[in-house]
């Protein structure tokens, strides 16, 4: 097959229901990457689905391989380079969890958006996923040992809360070294659209990370017979309600 066509033998077994029919599943995604323009790695440890040989020690495609796939095609959330194709985080009140995604290279830019109300406090954390390992290519038929690569601290990350404007810097955090958690957290805000960046260093490769994200839905507004802005009605404040 060629240009990415795919063929599959109905004259073989292709695995068992006892275990969701696992063989089947991996062979078929392993082929899928083949399409996707991703070539054979090792070492051969089943560790990684796109090595040269079948394991059914897990399900799907591993660290390695998501590393591959969004080095080529971008992350989940993508196109979001800028403030125009930023993603929606949902207003007050909202949560986000996004992983895995990734800064794809010295170029790439996360954007994300947020609505805030009066009183609301932001917490967000870009957590850098990774680990060090094993990874080379195969040679002819022999899979070699490869050689180690340090995935958690490929980028130093560094996050940003920018103003509606998308270029007002409100709070940053660039402090802790590559491998570790940036994160702003307890960051009262007005009421407004705010934008979040994910950026990273120089390195032209794949930094995994996980977003962490929640806005409050700030405070309730003042009684417009609470005169002197206490929070407490006093009985002349009382009478004249």
């Amino acid at each position: 097959p060629q240009d990415g066509d795919m063929v599959l033998n109905g004259a073989i077994s292709w695995g068992s229901p006892a275990d969701d029919y696992l063989f089947f599943r991996n062979v078929f995604m392993h082929e899928h990457g083949h399409g996707l323009g991703i070539l054979h790695v090792c070492p051969a440890n089943e560790t990684k689905l796109m090595e040269p040989f079948l394991s059914t020690a897990f399900f799907g495609p591993q660290h390695d391989d998501i590393r591959a796939v969004q080095r080529h095609y971008g992350d989940a959330p993508e196109p979001n380079g800028d403030a125009v194709e930023a993603v929606d985080l949902g207003g007050p009140g909202s949560e986000a969890i996004l992983a895995p995604i990734s800064i794809a290279d010295a170029s790439d830019r996360d954007w994300f958006r947020f609505e805030a109300a009066e009183g609301s406090v932001l917490d967000v954390a870009v957590a850098p996923d990774g680990f060090t390992y094993n990874s080379g290519s195969q040679f002819l038929f022999f899979c070699l040992p490869g050689s180690s690569v340090n995935s958690l601290t490929v980028h130093d990350l560094a996050l940003r809360v920018l103003a509606a404007d998308g270029s007002t810097v409100v709070a940053e955090s660039d402090e802790a070294p590559a491998g570790q958690v940036e994160s702003i957290t307890g960051l009262a805000l007005g009421a407004g659209t705010y934008f979040l960046e994910v950026a990273g260093g120089f390195a032209s490769n794949v930094q995994l990370y996980g977003l962490e994200f929640s806005v409050s839905e700030g405070e309730d507004p003042p009684s417009p017979a609470d005169l002197d802005g206490d929070g407490l009605l006093s009985k002349k404040e009382k009478e004249q309600l």
